[in-house]
């Protein structure tokens, strides 16, 4: 990319969007990287963010490009009232920026430190929770969860923000470098699991468990009034193998949260967050949000499955992105029939009822999955893998990589799906819509 210039942003300062003209009111936040700033577009105001490009190496303004200009995309896509819009994204002077919703009720961390009531830890949970779920039915892991990217409007409603590292479910953290392991790692140490910021196990796959050790190490800071499980930053700084070997022997300090006088649901709930393996946490924000005390179901209303209603798979991530299966059409094409889901092969391409092109990894076997239609739900359960003859022998093959819907694992019993659900594929993610 071109060489970015220097900018100078004062009051009054007019930033200019291929679309809107942007007034500078003055200045919210700074830090290393880049500034946010007040901005009106006409009398609507809107919090602008943009990067102070020229201050980073030639070789890394690209891959912080790449983040700034996802984190719009994500922000601008996703519809939640727990997650930060995004609106508007360009370039100043080489600069990016990207304009957000205004987020007036400061941040988490500004109630980190202080005495919070039992109901304001509760509220603040359901609210991260709540934006976790909305972000996961999406196929998106958030991977930088902290108190500063949790901010609340004016109306002190928990919003996520900062998705400038999130990632597909299932995709991989990083690139490989030559010896196998991932060449980048990018997470804040205090809060990220040991999958993530481990650079042998950073090319692994991610699921949902990886926000909610996150979310974990957050409440355990907020309820402890700024003590952090595994030690603080500076213990991180001084010597991150033993923090990370703290982390995978799961030796945090869970007096000082007994000594807290919390709610002891808590204890149990940040137990199980603070899991080092990724499948013994919970799997869902609904988990969590029943183990505190909310009903996710009157949260969320699913649209109901009528018997003439019509089920079509839509494409969210992955090399075939934006792309609808028709699954009601293909079921009656083969007379109700099970289909097949796998690898779109090009010099066999009737390999699978499904084919999904994967050029650039191979996650997804030749032969993954199954849907079998149940007429008298008008229903389709997703199985692992498929019957086929395989080295002579008929029988049932599962896949080398499995299957998540909702980010928990499916066996070759299979689960039935629902409306809005999420399949996730290899680096593919699919949501299921009826009509």
């Amino acid at each position: 990319m071109a060489a970015p210039g220097v900018i100078d942003i004062q009051e009054g300062s007019i930033i200019q969007s291929a679309s809107k003209t942007y007034t500078v009111d003055r200045l919210l936040g700074e830090g290393g990287f880049g500034s946010v700033y007040l901005v009106r577009d006409g009398s609507k105001p809107y919090a602008l963010k943009i990067t102070k490009m020229w201050t980073f190496m030639p070789n890394e303004r690209l891959e912080y490009a790449k983040r700034f200009k996802q984190e719009f995309e994500y922000g601008s896509r996703l519809q939640s009232r727990y997650l930060v819009k995004s609106h508007d994204f360009d370039l100043a002077n080489g600069n990016p920026f990207l304009v957000m919703d205004v987020c007036a009720g400061g941040s988490v961390r500004d109630l980190i430190g202080k005495s919070n009531r039992p109901d304001e830890i509760d509220q603040v949970a359901h609210g991260i929770l709540c934006g976790l779920r909305d972000l996961h039915s999406e196929g998106i892991i958030h991977r930088d969860l902290k108190p500063e990217n949790i901010l609340f409007d004016d109306q002190k409603i928990p919003k996520l923000s900062d998705f400038g590292i999130s990632a597909s479910v299932k995709k991989r953290h990083t690139v490989a470098n030559f010896l196998g392991h991932a060449k980048e790692v990018f997470a804040t140490g205090t809060y990220s699991p040991p999958e993530q910021i481990d650079p042998r196990l950073a090319m692994k796959v991610m699921g949902p468990a990886n926000d909610f050790f996150a979310f974990g190490a957050l409440m355990y800071e907020l309820i402890a009034r700024g003590k952090f499980p595994f030690g603080d930053f500076e213990d991180f700084m001084e010597n991150m193998p033993a923090y990370e070997k703290r982390k995978k022997n799961e030796d945090w300090d869970r007096s000082t949260l007994h000594q807290s006088g919390v709610d002891p649901k808590w204890t149990g709930i940040i137990e199980r967050c603070l899991k080092a393996r990724p499948e013994d946490r919970f799997q869902s924000a609904d988990e969590i949000l029943q183990a505190i005390g909310f009903d996710p179901q009157q949260q969320r209303q699913r649209p109901e499955v009528h018997p003439n209603s019509q089920w079509k798979f839509s494409v969210q991530n992955g090399e075939e992105i934006g792309r609808i299966y028709l699954v009601s059409n293909l079921l009656n094409r083969k007379n109700k029939l099970p289909l097949t889901l796998g690898w779109f092969n090009p010099e066999d391409p009737f390999t699978n009822d499904i084919g999904i092109a994967e050029n650039f990894t191979q996650y997804i076997s030749n032969y993954h999955a199954t849907l079998e239609y149940l007429p008298e739900l008008n229903r389709i359960r997703i199985k692992d893998g498929q019957y086929r003859k395989k080295d002579g022998v008929d029988g049932w093959y599962r896949s080398t990589n499995g299957i998540l819907v909702n980010g928990r694992h499916v066996d070759e019993a299979g689960v039935i799906l629902e409306p809005d659900d999420i399949i996730s594929i290899g680096d593919t993610t699919l949501k299921t819509t009826v009509f």
